[in-house]
Protein backbone atom coordinates (compact mmCIF):
# COMPACT_ATOMS: atom_id res chain seq x y z
CA UNK A 1 0.00 0.00 0.00
CA UNK A 2 0.95 3.12 -0.87
CA UNK A 3 1.03 6.46 -2.83
CA UNK A 4 1.93 7.46 -6.33
CA UNK A 5 2.56 10.82 -7.80
CA UNK A 6 1.14 10.37 -11.21
CA UNK A 7 2.85 13.91 -12.60
CA UNK A 8 6.29 14.86 -13.96
CA UNK A 9 9.37 15.16 -11.16
CA UNK A 10 12.95 15.28 -11.67
CA UNK A 11 14.15 13.55 -8.43
CA UNK A 12 17.24 12.55 -6.88
CA UNK A 13 17.64 9.63 -9.40
CA UNK A 14 16.34 11.19 -12.54
CA UNK A 15 12.58 12.05 -14.03
CA UNK A 16 10.11 9.71 -13.28
CA UNK A 17 5.90 9.94 -13.62
CA UNK A 18 4.81 7.71 -11.04
CA UNK A 19 6.79 8.49 -7.29
CA UNK A 20 5.74 6.22 -5.06
CA UNK A 21 5.63 7.05 -1.09
CA UNK A 22 4.87 4.63 0.77
CA UNK A 23 4.43 4.61 5.31
CA UNK A 24 6.84 2.84 6.95
CA UNK A 25 6.56 3.50 10.29
CA UNK A 26 3.46 4.54 12.53
CA UNK A 27 3.24 5.34 16.03
CA UNK A 28 0.11 6.25 17.70
CA UNK A 29 -0.80 7.57 20.57
CA UNK A 30 -4.49 7.34 22.31
CA UNK A 31 -3.96 9.12 25.35
CA UNK A 32 -2.53 12.46 23.25
CA UNK A 33 -4.61 11.67 20.43
CA UNK A 34 -1.53 11.69 18.22
CA UNK A 35 0.08 9.85 15.67
CA UNK A 36 3.66 9.82 14.17
CA UNK A 37 4.52 8.25 11.22
CA UNK A 38 7.41 8.01 8.31
CA UNK A 39 7.01 7.64 4.97
CA UNK A 40 9.71 6.53 2.49
CA UNK A 41 10.31 7.95 -1.49
CA UNK A 42 11.05 5.83 -4.52
CA UNK A 43 11.37 6.58 -7.92
CA UNK A 44 8.79 3.74 -8.20
CA UNK A 45 6.62 1.14 -7.02
CA UNK A 46 8.82 -1.45 -8.27
CA UNK A 47 11.53 0.06 -6.65
CA UNK A 48 9.88 -0.10 -3.21
CA UNK A 49 9.15 -3.39 -3.37
CA UNK A 50 12.62 -4.66 -3.70
CA UNK A 51 13.41 -3.14 -0.88
CA UNK A 52 11.12 -5.27 1.51
CA UNK A 53 12.01 -8.72 3.11
CA UNK A 54 10.07 -12.07 3.29
CA UNK A 55 11.49 -13.27 6.55
CA UNK A 56 12.75 -11.06 9.53
CA UNK A 57 16.22 -12.99 9.36
CA UNK A 58 16.64 -12.10 5.40
CA UNK A 59 19.00 -9.43 4.71
CA UNK A 60 17.37 -5.85 3.88
CA UNK A 61 16.66 -5.50 0.10
CA UNK A 62 18.37 -2.89 -2.19
CA UNK A 63 17.23 0.85 -1.81
CA UNK A 64 18.39 1.68 -5.50
CA UNK A 65 15.25 3.87 -5.76
CA UNK A 66 14.94 5.72 -2.84
CA UNK A 67 15.15 9.36 -3.58
CA UNK A 68 15.35 12.39 -1.72
CA UNK A 69 12.63 14.21 -0.73
CA UNK A 70 13.50 17.39 -2.80
CA UNK A 71 12.15 17.53 -6.38
CA UNK A 72 11.04 19.35 -8.95
CA UNK A 73 7.35 19.36 -9.89
CA UNK A 74 6.22 20.59 -13.43
CA UNK A 75 2.37 21.47 -13.41
CA UNK A 76 1.61 20.44 -16.71
CA UNK A 77 3.57 20.17 -20.49
CA UNK A 78 3.95 24.25 -20.50
CA UNK A 79 5.55 24.42 -17.49
CA UNK A 80 9.10 24.19 -18.46
CA UNK A 81 10.97 25.74 -15.33
CA UNK A 82 9.21 23.53 -12.84
CA UNK A 83 9.09 24.38 -8.89
CA UNK A 84 11.40 23.06 -6.37
CA UNK A 85 8.90 21.34 -3.55
CA UNK A 86 10.46 19.32 -0.62
CA UNK A 87 8.15 16.38 0.15
CA UNK A 88 7.21 15.43 3.48
CA UNK A 89 8.37 12.26 4.92
CA UNK A 90 7.78 12.48 8.35
CA UNK A 91 4.15 13.48 10.13
CA UNK A 92 3.30 14.49 13.45
CA UNK A 93 -0.57 14.85 13.46
CA UNK A 94 -3.35 14.62 16.04
CA UNK A 95 -6.63 12.66 14.80
CA UNK A 96 -9.30 14.94 16.13
CA UNK A 97 -12.08 17.03 15.35
CA UNK A 98 -13.42 19.94 16.07
CA UNK A 99 -16.72 20.12 18.10
CA UNK A 100 -18.29 23.51 19.44
CA UNK A 101 -19.31 23.22 23.17
CA UNK A 102 -21.67 25.45 25.44
CA UNK A 103 -19.37 25.99 28.56
CA UNK A 104 -21.56 27.86 31.81
CA UNK A 105 -20.05 31.24 33.05
CA UNK A 106 -20.63 31.42 37.15
CA UNK A 107 -20.57 34.40 39.24
CA UNK A 108 -20.86 34.03 42.85
CA UNK A 109 -24.15 35.34 44.19
CA UNK A 110 -25.19 36.11 47.68
CA UNK A 111 -29.19 34.07 48.10
CA UNK A 112 -31.21 34.42 50.52
CA UNK A 113 -31.92 30.54 51.75
CA UNK A 114 -34.77 29.18 54.04
CA UNK A 115 -32.80 27.34 57.20
CA UNK A 116 -35.35 25.09 59.05
CA UNK A 117 -34.02 24.45 62.61
CA UNK A 118 -35.32 22.92 65.94
CA UNK A 119 -36.81 25.01 68.72
CA UNK A 120 -38.76 24.69 71.57
CA UNK A 121 -42.22 26.22 72.54
CA UNK A 122 -43.10 27.93 75.98
CA UNK A 123 -44.18 24.27 77.01
CA UNK A 124 -41.36 22.81 76.17
CA UNK A 125 -42.49 20.80 72.88
CA UNK A 126 -39.87 20.71 69.91
CA UNK A 127 -41.30 22.79 67.11
CA UNK A 128 -39.73 23.10 63.54
CA UNK A 129 -39.36 26.78 62.67
CA UNK A 130 -37.88 28.63 59.43
CA UNK A 131 -35.06 31.27 59.27
CA UNK A 132 -33.66 33.06 56.55
CA UNK A 133 -30.24 32.86 55.74
CA UNK A 134 -27.75 34.61 53.16
CA UNK A 135 -25.25 32.30 51.42
CA UNK A 136 -22.84 32.42 48.44
CA UNK A 137 -23.80 30.58 45.53
CA UNK A 138 -22.45 29.90 42.47
CA UNK A 139 -25.01 30.86 39.95
CA UNK A 140 -25.18 30.43 35.98
CA UNK A 141 -24.77 33.92 34.32
CA UNK A 142 -24.61 33.09 30.87
CA UNK A 143 -23.18 30.24 28.65
CA UNK A 144 -20.10 30.77 25.83
CA UNK A 145 -19.65 28.84 22.90
CA UNK A 146 -16.20 27.47 23.01
CA UNK A 147 -14.17 25.01 20.19
CA UNK A 148 -12.66 22.12 21.56
CA UNK A 149 -10.53 19.28 20.03
CA UNK A 150 -12.32 15.90 20.51
CA UNK A 151 -10.40 12.98 19.87
CA UNK A 152 -11.41 10.60 17.16
CA UNK A 153 -10.80 7.36 18.43
CA UNK A 154 -11.97 4.78 15.40
CA UNK A 155 -8.72 6.29 13.71
CA UNK A 156 -7.13 3.67 16.40
CA UNK A 157 -8.58 1.33 14.02
CA UNK A 158 -7.32 1.62 11.03
CA UNK A 159 -4.28 4.33 11.48
CA UNK A 160 -2.79 3.26 8.23
CA UNK A 161 -5.25 4.27 5.86
CA UNK A 162 -6.27 7.73 8.29
CA UNK A 163 -2.53 8.89 7.56
CA UNK A 164 -2.84 7.71 4.03
CA UNK A 165 -5.71 9.64 3.32
CA UNK A 166 -3.97 12.45 5.42
CA UNK A 167 -0.68 12.07 3.41
CA UNK A 168 -2.88 12.67 0.68
CA UNK A 169 -4.10 15.93 1.18
CA UNK A 170 -0.73 17.33 2.25
CA UNK A 171 0.61 16.29 -1.08
CA UNK A 172 -2.20 17.63 -3.36
CA UNK A 173 -1.63 21.31 -1.22
CA UNK A 174 2.15 21.21 -2.36
CA UNK A 175 1.52 19.86 -5.78
CA UNK A 176 -1.50 21.40 -7.24
CA UNK A 177 -2.61 19.68 -10.60
CA UNK A 178 -1.17 16.02 -9.55
CA UNK A 179 -2.91 12.89 -9.63
CA UNK A 180 -2.16 11.50 -6.80
CA UNK A 181 -3.53 7.90 -6.25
Amino acid sequence: MGLTIKSDLDTSKGASNGVYIRIDTCRINKVQGEMVFAASLWLDENSSKGFYREYIEDSIGKSEGMIKAEVVYYKDEEDYEGTEVKLPNHFRITFTEKEIIKKPIYETKLVEVDVPYISFDAEGNEVEKVKKVEKEHKVVVREEEVVKNKIDYSVVDRPIVYAYNYMKKELEKLLPGAVIE
